[in-house]
């Protein structure tokens, strides 16, 4: 309509880590139908922010309330690295947020210590993201707040969450319309794994649409700590997804912690065992906080390199190199031996990590116990061999050794082992899973590259009179099964439909793209020297309504005129004696040489048979058989494609190969 303008929505996503924190943004355009589409002029790239969960005080004024952005968020590690103030670092503030008790003084300090780091994220926001936009678009700009919560979340961390936003300045003042704090981290892992479109979604989505649900593990290692929830995910006839919490560790406190800081603790601790650093110096080293960066940076790239059967060198030296400026003089005369021990995997599943291995394995056995499960009225309590799925996420889901626990058979998790696909680890930067996936580009869970709907390919075969082929290419919709006469120019065409059938392209909630290939057989009456296949795609929705997507498409395939002709000598064998004496009067030598060597006797012997006799010898009843094989896929601009090889002896050369797109 003219003089309309278009109508925005910001989905701004935050994931609040306890060692980094995740923050994303994306802008859509509203469609009039209600649906999102996303605006490639604000959006022609997925902005993403990772930021160092960390507070930067002055060492003078540790309790100073009023911080600047200077000295905190983004640009704490070069405050931390480089500034001469003598500072006091305070982080890991969320996890009492959520474990301590809401009167419990440490609980408080998290309160505080986060709410000062949201206005920095707010800031963040207004500066990179809201200001970023033209006047036209914020004054038609509706700004969502996403904020992905633990699993272990209470109604009282949600409201605590919200209320430490909105103070933080995530308000209408600032364009933030709504904060939202209806997703956890595993459904938003669950969201993005449908949005890619992952292998093995389709299993999941299959098993979810069924009553009793998918059983699902989600497993989310943050730098600090490791939450672990069993969730039973169903699909709604609404279309709606619900996910029932069964069980969750940790259930209240942290009893043993299992983020990804023990091991780096571990490294730590192997260097010093093992004679490759200098206690005193390590040690002061991982109270100023250099050395946990030095090792976790190292920890994670080695973590592919550990995967894929290779070693690590001279770690020690590693971390020296990374602690300290030759150049600038600061390398003290001693700080670690010269380490040529090599360490493989093996190694460091043994030596480095076993404790954390065997926490692991403890917790896993805890999250299955009927201490901490929840058993539903409607089902027992579930067991590692009834998971259907394993999602894992978070920064330390790169730890190499997790996939093998999760594999490991005492464990008993024997879909994944079955089935690599059931096994969502494989992510390019696990710590963005949660902030992507509330971003997901739909409202609803389901991805446009799954099926939510029934799809069918109709397949049917007609036999014609050449004169019809033109008609049926340029008018396919003309076709119809039951109809077995066409007119043109006041002149009535047989035409025969021989084969009509169907085949499933996808279920609801199956996968795409689809390779699906389907051979089909029929025998038929043949009465025309042409064949056309025609193919029609059908919607079927949730009611049964029924739609068709896109024209129907037809391909013609001709039959040469030595396969008309055998079949006229199969017809002329069956005539009465008096036609075959009409025929012989003729003065051929024999049929056969009437029918095949001799065109112009030939022409010249029908012309003068009866018109009965002409009749039946061009038009006899011939036995025929078609074979067809369908395969199916989708393009990369997501529309199916049809692939048909149709067959039969009555075909030119034996048969048609040809491609469509609908």
């Amino acid at each position: 309509m003219e003089g309309q303008t278009t109508q925005y929505l910001m989905k701004l996503a935050i994931d609040f880590g306890s060692t980094n924190t995740v923050m994303a943004w994306r802008i859509y355009e509203k469609q009039e139908d209600g649906g999102l589409k996303i605006s490639e002029q604000f959006s022609s790239v997925n902005p993403v922010r990772k930021i160092p969960t960390t507070m930067v005080l002055r060492e003078d004024n540790p309790g100073n309330e009023v911080v600047t952005a200077d000295f905190f968020g983004t640009d704490a590690l070069e405050v931390f690295n480089q500034s001469s103030l003598p500072v006091v670092i305070r982080n890991n503030f969320k996890q009492p947020l959520y474990t301590a008790d809401p009167r419990d003084p440490r609980h408080e300090e998290g309160v505080r210590f986060t709410g000062l780091f949201f206005e920095y994220l707010r800031k963040v926001y207004v500066t990179e993201a809201l200001n970023a936009l033209p006047q036209y678009v914020k004054a038609q700009l509706e700004v969502v707040l996403y904020l992905s919560l633990p699993v272990r979340k209470t109604p009282y961390h949600r409201s605590k969450m919200e209320a430490i936003a909105q103070t933080a300045g995530f308000t209408p003042e600032n364009g933030v319309d709504r904060i939202s704090t209806e997703l956890d981290e595993a459904e938003c892992v669950v969201r993005y794994a449908m949005d890619q479109a992952r292998p093995g979604m389709n299993q999941v989505l299959g098993k979810a649409n069924k009553p009793d649900g998918a059983l699902l593990l989600f497993i989310d290692v943050g730098g600090s700590t490791m939450d672990m929830t069993l969730k039973r995910m169903r699909i709604c006839p609404d279309g709606s997804v619900q996910m029932d919490e069964l069980s969750s560790w940790p259930d209240q406190d942290v009893e043993y912690p299992l983020g990804g800081c023990l091991v780096d603790e571990a490294i730590k601790d192997y260097l010093i065992r093992c004679g490759f650093a200098v206690p005193e110096l390590l040690e002061e080293n991982w109270r100023s906080g250099k050395a946990k960066e030095a090792i976790r940076r190292l920890k994670e790239h080695y973590n592919q390199t550990l995967s894929t059967g290779g070693t690590i060198e001279k770690l020690g030296n590693q971390v020296l190199d990374m602690l300290y400026d030759i150049n600038m003089g600061q390398m003290p005369p001693v700080l670690y031996a010269v380490s040529n021990k090599k360490i493989n995997g093996k190694n460091y599943v043994d030596e480095i990590c076993k404790e954390y291995i065997d926490r692991m394995h403890r917790a896993l056995a805890e999250l299955f116990s009927e201490k901490f499960q929840k058993p539903l009225r409607d089902r027992p309590l579930t067991a590692p061999s009834d998971v259907d799925a394993v999602f894992l996420a978070g920064a330390g889901g790169r730890l190499f050794f997790i996939p093998l626990i999760l594999r490991d058979p005492t464990v008993g998790f024997v879909k994944v082992r079955e089935d690599p696909n059931l096994l969502f680890a494989d992510w390019e930067d696990p710590s963005l899973c949660c902030v992507l996936g509330a971003l997901a580009d739909r409202e609803d869970i389901v991805s446009s590259k799954f099926a939510k709907c029934t799809y069918m390919l109709q397949y049917q075969v007609y036999t014609h009179s050449g004169l019809l082929t033109s008609r049926f290419k340029e008018n396919p919709s003309l076709l119809a099964p039951d109809k077995e006469e066409y007119t043109i120019n006041d002149k009535t065409y047989p035409c025969r439909c021989v084969l009509n059938d169907s085949m499933p392209i996808a279920e609801k909630f199956e996968e795409l793209p689809i390779e699906r290939r389907i051979e089909v057989a029929t025998g038929y009456t043949d009465n025309g020297n042409e064949a056309t296949l025609c193919l029609n795609v059908l919607r079927i929705d949730d009611e049964g309504n029924v739609k068709t997507a896109g024209a129907p498409l037809v391909h013609s395939i001709g039959r040469t005129m030595s396969q008309t002709l055998a079949s006229m000598v199969k017809a002329v064998l069956l005539l009465p004696a008096g036609v075959l004496g009409d025929v012989a009067a003729t003065g051929a030598d024999t049929i056969i040489d009437l029918l095949f060597n001799d065109s112009d006797k030939r022409t010249k012997t029908f012309q003068n048979l009866s018109d009965k006799a002409w009749e039946r010898a061009i038009n006899p009843i011939r036995d025929s058989e078609l074979t067809m094989a369908l395969q199916v896929r989708l393009s990369e601009d997501l529309e199916l494609v049809v692939k048909a090889d149709v067959k039969s002896k009555y075909l030119k050369d034996g048969g048609s190969g040809f491609e469509m797109e609908l």
